[in-house]
């Protein structure tokens, strides 16, 4: 019976000799969850979603292996009134998905809210469903984990959105800015935030961040923050002009995998190659060259040969497509065939530092 269950398991609740199965074997229902709702990676949680019959969730509801409560306190078919016991779990793992479920009525998240746990009262801040009363009260929790869970929730009003802004958390702060309904004038006092890391987060977020505040953004003194707008999808070509002439390689190397720059910025790339690598990136990249070409069955001749060709194509035709093609080739390599030390350099990179005759 137990290896029907995976296909049959409402069938199984209207089993008139359910209970006398229960009774000779008091471990059906570990073995039915066991066998087909568990993963032995994550404990069971892949099936979170899947349709549970009453019977089963009921059963399941006081079972003595928490595993299978947190399975059902997960489930989004679970009846409020089952939810309700289940937010009162002495395993905190149950309370935390009860937290988290989506259906989980608003009297048991405001209950939940209060938990002694600063996980369970995160997972309340972060569900989508938490009125605002709640995330006001959260706004002000002790715990920096509960406050980014109201900044990342889409559903915190913009008089709370304010108040994060200036939390003494830089992580708050950073999901603040990633939070969608956050209003412009938040934005504006975030591009001047102390913490750069907060300043890279706005630059990286391809929301609809005003020009004006990526503009301002490209002449940050960190070079992490220019390098976020090199990466920006929505940055105007004539900041990404500018950057092309950086004086950080990787905010350089940032620019040459925007798949919105022109031929001018390449040949500004091209022509401003010092990319300052130092003697350990140097010999990685050497290694990298060695396998892309060994992975293309090419040698470093034939490379060299097939490059030249395209630039020579190239010439001052600024709209020879051709040119695009060889681009569109380099920024396409994937780095996951490198090493992973090699991972941060784009295969453009090794391109334009050692194949390339200058």
């Amino acid at each position: 019976l137990v290896e029907l269950a995976g296909e049959y398991l409402d069938e199984i609740g209207f089993n008139p000799a359910l209970d006398l199965i229960l009774f000779e074997n008091p471990n059906f229902i570990h073995e039915i969850f066991f066998k087909h709702f568990s993963d032995d990676h994550n404990g069971g949680k892949v099936y979170s979603g899947t349709k549970l019959p009453n019977w089963f969730l009921k059963l399941g509801l006081n079972h003595p292996y928490p595993l299978i409560r947190d399975c059902i306190a997960q489930n989004t078919d679970t009846p409020a009134n089952y939810l309700e016991k289940l937010a009162k779990d002495e395993d905190r793992e149950v309370r935390l998905e009860v937290a988290r479920n989506e259906n989980t009525p608003i009297h048991i998240l405001e209950k939940l809210a209060e938990d002694e746990d600063d996980e369970v009262r995160s997972w309340v801040a972060y569900n989508k469903n938490t009125p605002i009363y709640i995330l006001e009260k959260l706004a002000e929790d002790n715990n920096e984990n509960v406050r980014q869970g109201i900044a990342n929730n889409e559903n915190t009003p913009t008089y709370i959105l304010e108040k994060l802004a200036e939390d003494n958390n830089e992580n708050v702060r950073q999901l603040v800015v990633q939070n969608k309904n956050t209003p412009i004038h938040i934005l504006e006092k975030l591009a001047n935030d102390e913490n750069s890391s907060v300043r890279s987060v706005l630059a990286s977020c391809y929301n609809d961040t005003p020009i004006y505040i990526l503009e301002k953004l490209a002449n940050d003194q960190d070079s992490h923050v220019r390098r976020a707008i090199a990466n920006h999808q929505n940055t105007p070509i004539h900041i990404l002009e500018k950057l092309a002439e950086d004086n950080f390689a990787i905010v350089r190397l940032s620019i040459a995998n925007n798949p919105n720059i022109n031929q001018k910025i390449i040949k500004l790339l091209f022509e401003h190659k010092n990319y300052n690598l130092n003697d350990k990136d140097l010999q990685e990249i050497e290694a990298a060259i060695e396998l892309e070409l060994k992975r293309l069955d090419w040698t470093e001749e034939k490379a060299r040969k097939w490059i030249e060709e395209r630039i020579a194509q190239i010439g001052d035709n600024l709209s020879n497509e051709k040119f695009f093609e060889f681009w569109q080739y380099l920024t396409s390599i994937e780095s996951n065939t490198y090493p992973t030390s090699l991972r941060k350099y784009s295969f453009s990179t090794i391109i334009f530092e050692f194949i390339i005759p200058f």
